[in-house]
Formats: structure tokens, sequence, C-alpha cells
């Protein structure tokens, strides 16, 4: 067969049927594409992590092989490809793009710990390209394309024994590294803290080496989780992403808050007034309607009734029992839309993780638990302002967020911690400490811990008369509101 006749052979069936792979028209089009793919390959740089370096490194390697290969068929025009060498040319194009989206998924933008999660079935997965690659290289008909130069030759021999010297088996190191991550968790359920020294080692490890690679980290964990992205694994993610939370805390201190300026929008008053439940003010992920024609998030409207209240919050009226919930789907449609649009997360109930006492999120639970508590300790020892200030904003941030964290920072002594900070002359220290107690009033136990609190509701009248920035009036204002809500005595008190 002819260069000519394998060229027209390969484009009456080069473009396969809706469904199938696509491949180029033609044998010199075909070899451009595999030539370009094995040298895109070939560039690849291994993930920030150690995790799959080697096998990253092998894979680049074995394409750059490939490359030489593709060059040499492409040095000369004339050649003549029998369909046999054609069709196992198709083949290999099909493993390389295998290759290339598994190196895509290694990329930068995945998760440190996720590519720990995933680290066995990704080398097994490499393994099997790695496989097929072999395979082909076996079969292609070396014999049948005539005048090829030796050094070709040489280059399909010699990739050929290192395709055979693939294992399916992870590198051991980062194997090691992913069990010493996954006993972190085993620990943090059964309620133990990590010991400092092999939690700075995992993250060493990780390449988790300063507080602005754990905040890049947690970014995209939350995002990974948001996106569901790997459902079998979310449980997992969610546990993983309290770990980093809490190394990052004891590892590397607090985060430092940006600067407050006059025009800055603060991320609780950024919600529009009609997004919040009337009882927790706090972004509504549940709408629903009760009888009076009011919406309410679910779970405060169930917890208002739960707690002996017979009468809508707002309104006063009645409310039946059993008490009878309407979703508010247009508003959550809304709520959901706005989010999207404003880069605010946004986990629908039905999304979430279902609670799992005995597993992964046990782990998550109790790596808050000890995040409060060390924060919470840390801000007991009487630091600088400066360190206060990083302090209290982690702890607003991370009350920001699941009424668990609200109630073991209360637990862990943070109400009556924060409360004296309200007077501070830091106008940054001042925002925190009352956006946090903000935070924190979203639940109803918090609300009473507050008002009970010496200087509490004082702390918080002071800010909204005398506050150093609007930003911190209106929380105070809007934590006011919060506490009011809760108990008539409590809305005596504060008017």
């Amino acid at each position: 067969m002819n260069g000519t006749g394998a060229e027209e052979d390969q484009s009456s069936d080069g473009e396969l049927t809706s469904g199938a792979p696509s491949f180029p028209h033609t044998t010199l089009a075909l070899l451009h594409s595999l030539l370009l793919l094995s040298r895109e390959i070939s560039l690849s740089d291994p993930p920030r992590a150690p995790l799959l370096r080697r096998t990253i490194r092998s894979a680049a390697r074995r394409s750059t092989l490939l490359s030489l290969i593709f060059e040499e068929l492409l040095r000369d025009p004339a050649l003549a490809l029998p369909r046999a060498a054609v069709l196992c040319l198709r083949e290999i194009l099909l493993v390389l793009r295998r290759l290339s989206a598994l190196l895509d998924t290694c990329s930068a933008r995945i998760s440190r710990v996720r590519l720990a999660l995933q680290l066995h079935p990704l080398a097994a997965a490499f393994h099997d390209a790695t496989r097929d690659l072999s395979t082909l290289l076996d079969i292609f008909p070396l014999p049948d394309l005539g005048g090829l130069p030796d050094d070709v030759v040489d280059l399909v021999h010699l990739l050929r024994c290192q395709c055979r010297r693939s294992s399916p088996s992870a590198d051991p190191q980062d194997d090691r590294l992913r069990s010493q991550v996954l006993k972190m968790v085993a620990d943090m359920e059964r309620e133990m803290a990590p010991d400092h020294s092999e939690l700075e080692g995992v993250f060493q490890g990780l390449g988790l080496r300063d507080a602005g690679s754990c905040r890049d980290e947690i970014e995209r964990l939350e995002g990974e989780i948001r996106d569901r992205v790997d459902p079998q694994r979310t449980a997992a993610m969610v546990a993983l992403l309290g770990l980093v939370r809490y190394g990052k805390c004891v590892l590397f201190g607090a985060s430092t808050p940006r600067r407050y300026r006059a025009d800055d929008d603060d991320d609780n008053a950024a919600f529009p007034a009609d997004f919040r439940c009337p009882i927790s003010l706090d972004l509504m992920r549940d709408p629903v309607v009760v009888a009076t024609g009011q919406t309410y998030d679910r779970e405060s409207i169930s917890g208002w009734m739960a707690a002996g209240h017979a009468t809508c919050p707002k309104t006063g009226q009645p409310l039946p029992t059993p008490l009878l919930l309407l979703p508010n789907r247009a508003l959550h449609r809304v709520i959901s839309r706005w989010c999207r649009q404003h880069n605010v997360p946004f986990d629908p109930v039905d999304a979430e993780v279902p609670a799992d006492p005995d597993g992964a999120n046990k782990a998550a639970m109790e790596a808050a638990r000890m995040t409060a508590q060390f924060l919470v300790q840390e801000l007991a020892a009487s630091p600088p302002v400066e360190s206060a200030n990083r302090i209290v904003y982690e702890l607003r941030q991370l009350a920001k967020t699941g009424s668990e964290n609200r109630t073991f920072i209360a637990e862990a002594g943070g109400v009556p911690l924060l409360v004296p900070l309200l007077r501070s002359e830091d106008p940054n220290l001042q925002v925190n400490a009352v956006t946090a107690l903000l935070n924190l009033s979203i639940l109803p136990a918090n609300k009473k811990r507050i008002m009970k609190a010496a200087g509490g509701l004082d702390g918080v009248v002071h800010v909204l008369r005398s506050g150093a920035s609007w930003q911190a009036k209106e929380n105070a204002a809007a934590t006011l509101l919060s506490l009011s809500s809760f108990h008539a005595l409590y809305r005596r008190r504060v008017a």
C-alpha cells in the first residue's frame, strides 16, 4: 500500500459516528496530532505536592520518546504506513488523550488532600494507560515499515522496555503520606488531637508550608465540596477540610485579616435583607412559608417551635400544631442565583453531607471543636492587639458557617473574651469582635450567653453609638436585632 492509499483509507473513516472518538482525517494530520500531544505531555510539571511526582515524570519521559518517534516518522513525507500501523497510531492517540486527562486531574487546580484521597485509583489509571501503550507498541508493525532509521527502531524498543517496568502500585513514599493523613482523620474521630510534629511533617509533605498555601487549599477544598466534584469522597473531604483549618491555626497561627476601609462591603451586610431569616438573620438556605404567610429558614423556625414558642415570630399570630412548612422554591432559586453571581458559597440543604457521627463527619466536627478551643485559648492569653485581631478574625470566620462551629466557640468560652474587645480603640479589632458576636448570636443558646455576659449588651450598644466605623455600627445594630428576636425579655432589655 502506498502512502497516498493510506491517507485515503484514513480519511474515508477518519471521522467516526457521533459518540465515538474522533481522529484526524489523514495520516499526516494524525502524526501531527500525536507529536503535539506527546510534546505537551512531556512538558507536564509534577503537582505542587510530592504525590504522584514519580508517576508523572515517568509519563513525561515516555512521551518524550514518543515525540521523537513521531518526529522521525514526519521527516519522511513519502513514508508508506500500512493500515495496521495507522490503526495502532489511532489507539496510541487515545492513550495519550487519557494520559492528558489524568495529568489535568493532577494539575494545580486540584486540592492536595483530595489528590491524596485519589492516590490509588490515579496510580492504577496511569498504569493502565502505560500498559495499553506497551501492548500497542508490541503489536506495532515495525517490520512492515521498510526504511525506518535504526534510531527510530531503537527508540521503540527502549519505550517498550520502559512501559513494561510500570507498576500499578503507588509510590511507597506517597502511600505513607496518604496513610498519615487518614490516620490523623481517624485520630480526630476518636477525639485525639494530632501530634504537633506529625502534623507539621504531613503539611510539609503536602506542600502546605505557610498560612497562604493553607488558605489556598481551604478555598479549593471548599469549592470542590460545594461543586460536588467527587461525591463518593465528599464526607472525607469535609473531614480533611477541618484538618487543614486546624493545622493552619496550630502550625502557622491566625491569618492576618485585611485592613478595614470605609468603602468595604462586609460579608454579613452583603446579603439582601429579603434573603435573611428573620429569626437567625443568616442567609436562608432552605426557605419555607408558615401559615401566616411569613418566610423563614426551615432550621430556624423548627428550632423556634421546638423551644416552646407557638406564635409566628414576626406577626405574633398563633401557628398550627403540627407545624406546616411549605418550601419557598421561588425564593430558593433567587437566592441560589444571587449567590452564584456574587461568588457566595450556597449549599442547599439537600446537597449537604449527611451527618455521620461514626465516620468522616465526626472527624470534621472534632477538628472544628479543636480549632475553636485552640483559638479561644490563644485569645485568653491576652495577646497584643495585632495578634488578638488575627485570632478574632479567625473566630469570626469560623462562626460564619455551621451551628456546630458557633456552639464550639461558645462552649470553649469565646463570648466573655470577645465582649471586652467591643470597646477596643483598634477599629479592625472592634469590627471583627462585633461581627464574630453577630455570627455567634445566630444560635439561640448563644443569644443567652451574650446577654448574660458581663457588659455584653452594653458593649454592643457602645459600638452602635460610638463605633469606629459604619461597618461596626451596622453589625452592632444587626446583633441587637438578633438578640431581641429570641425572647420578649431580651426585647425589653434591648429596648
